[in-house]
C-alpha cells in the first residue's frame, strides 16, 4: 500500500483598524484560508530543506533569518518561481517566538505596521533571508487592501502528514 505525503498551507490574516485596537487585541477581521493546489512549495525551498536535513546548509528558517513577505501580484504560483511576482512587496521578520513547530506543522508570523505593506495583498511567501533569499513557498490569494494606519498580522502554517 502506498502512502502519499500530504501538504497543507493555512494562511491567516488578522486585521486591526489602528494601533489602539491592536494593543487591545480587537481585530475587525480574521480570515483563514486553507490553500490548495494553486499554491506550492518552491523547488529552491525544497532543495534548501533537504540540505538542512542532510546537514549541508546552515541557512535556517529561524527567528533571526526567516521573513514573511506580502506582494501585490496574482500570477499563478508555480514550483520554479524564486521570488514573489510583485509590483509592490514588503518583507517582515518573524514575531517573537516564531517560527513555531508543533507536531507536523511549522508556523511563521510577521506583523505589518501602520506604514508597511499598504497595498493589495495578493501573494504571500516565506523566505530564508539571512544568507540569500531562498523562498520556501508562494501562495496566491486575495486578502484585501491594507490601508495606512492599519496593522495586519500575517501567519502562515505549513503541515506535512
Amino acid at each position: 500500500m502506498k502512502e502519499k505525503l500530504k501538504y497543507i498551507e493555512e494562511f491567516t490574516v488578522e486585521k486591526f483598524e489602528n494601533d489602539k485596537a491592536h494593543k487591545a487585541g480587537v481585530s475587525y477581521e480574521k480570515s483563514i484560508e486553507v490553500c490548495s493546489d494553486e499554491n506550492c512549495l518552491l523547488n529552491v525551498g525544497i532543495t534548501l530543506v533537504w540540505n538542512l536535513i542532510a546537514g549541508l546548509s546552515a541557512n535556517h528558517y529561524n527567528n533571526a533569518n526567516a521573513e514573511i513577505g506580502i506582494g501585490s501580484d496574482d500570477t499563478a504560483a508555480v514550483a520554479t518561481q524564486t521570488d514573489l511576482v510583485y509590483a509592490s512587496a514588503v518583507w517582515q521578520g518573524m514575531d517573537t517566538g516564531y517560527p513555531l513547530v508543533a507536531n507536523q506543522t511549522i508556523s511563521f508570523r510577521g506583523e505589518f505596521g501602520i506604514a508597511e505593506a499598504n497595498f493589495a495583498w495578493k501573494e504571500c511567501a516565506v523566505r530564508q533571508g539571512g544568507n540569500g533569499t531562498t523562498l520556501l513557498n508562494r501562495i496566491v490569494i486575495d486578502k484585501g487592501t491594507k490601508t495606512s494606519g492599519e496593522i495586519w498580522l500575517a501567519k502562515l502554517q505549513i503541515t506535512l502528514s
